[in-house]
């Protein structure tokens, strides 16, 4: 950097830094005046009788209020000023004069502190930074807005409690009323099972019986005659060539062993049937005992107490 340079640099830096602390100055200054509240010096005093009897019958508060909504506040008058914090101490006073635990009360109590939250804004809204209540009826507002503002968190948590207490205990008896259903279902399915398969071992038993009485009577046919041949029958599977197993078993008592249970249902082409359905029968208890057990190891639902 040359000569020429570096005296250019200064000469800019000696512009600017200066700039920079007016204009840091300047938003402080601006921050302040935003922050200060300049009440002007009231010169005149006293109501008209008109504005006076119109406070006696709708009240300096009502009145006020539409003063400030219609910008007909009278800044020049001591006396408006002196009603504007006698409306809202007023308005204060009522609210915490009442038992915050009466409940008859609270819609007074909230459209009185309406009120004054309608004065309070539209003092700062029509007439900022003009206006300034006075040390009293500001703390008696805010004592006013305070409690009420505890009376309302107060309430909104003890009605989300209620609410959810109620909603927990009509849950768990939804929860017991399952489990119970599911355990009555799930043992129902169980024993219509196990009595289905008592009656088709009762019915395969009888039925079997009947089967090797006729086998027995074959058999003796055969006993009794060994050389007879059974007429070939072309169009049906029976003597379709003339042969009878029967004819193996020469002894009418071996029809017991030869035509057991377990025989005639594998003839017939039941056996396998049957055992199919029995195993996917098991399979759906086993998954059913299994959503018994994970539905009863639910805990009833319980409200949380916190702090």
């Amino acid at each position: 950097m040359n000569k020429n340079n570096l005296l250019h640099c200064l000469f800019l830096l000696s512009l600017i830094i200066p700039s920079s602390i007016l204009s840091m100055v300047t938003k402080q200054s601006t921050l302040l005046q935003l922050s200060t509240i300049f009440t002007p010096m009231p010169t005149e005093e006293g109501m008209s009788l008109w504005r006076k009897g119109q406070d006696l019958i709708y009240g300096e508060e009502i009145n006020i209020l539409a003063d400030l909504e219609n910008k007909t506040f009278n800044l020049n008058n001591e006396d408006y000023y002196n009603q504007l914090n006698s409306a809202l101490a007023k308005l204060a006073n009522i609210n915490l004069a009442f038992d915050k635990n009466d409940t008859d009360k609270n819609l007074n109590i909230d459209r009185n502190n309406n009120q004054i939250m309608k004065i309070l804004h539209l003092c700062i809204e029509n007439y900022p930074l003009l206006l300034k209540i006075n040390d009293i009826p500001a703390c008696k507002v805010h004592a006013s807005l305070a409690r009420e503002n505890n009376k309302k968190q107060r309430f909104l948590r003890e009605t989300i409690e209620s609410k959810d207490k109620e909603f927990i205990k009509q849950q768990n008896i939804l929860l017991a009323a399952l489990q119970k259903t599911i355990v009555e279902q799930v043992t129902t399915i169980d024993n219509n099972f196990r009595t289905h398969e008592k009656e088709k071992e009762n019915i395969i038993e009888e039925e079997c019986a009947k089967i090797r009485n006729l086998k027995t009577g074959l058999m003796n046919i055969h006993s009794l005659n060994t050389t007879f041949k059974l007429p070939v029958n072309e169009k049906n599977d029976i003597n379709k060539d003339g042969y009878c197993s029967d004819n193996d078993n020469k002894k009418p008592d071996n029809e017991k062993n030869t035509y057991n249970n377990e025989f005639l249902l594998k003839k017939i082409n039941a056996a396998y049937k049957m055992q199919q359905t029995k195993l996917k029968i098991e399979q759906l208890l086993q998954m059913l005992q299994a959503i018994v057990n994970s539905t009863q190891e639910i805990e009833p639902l319980v409200y949380t107490i916190v702090g």
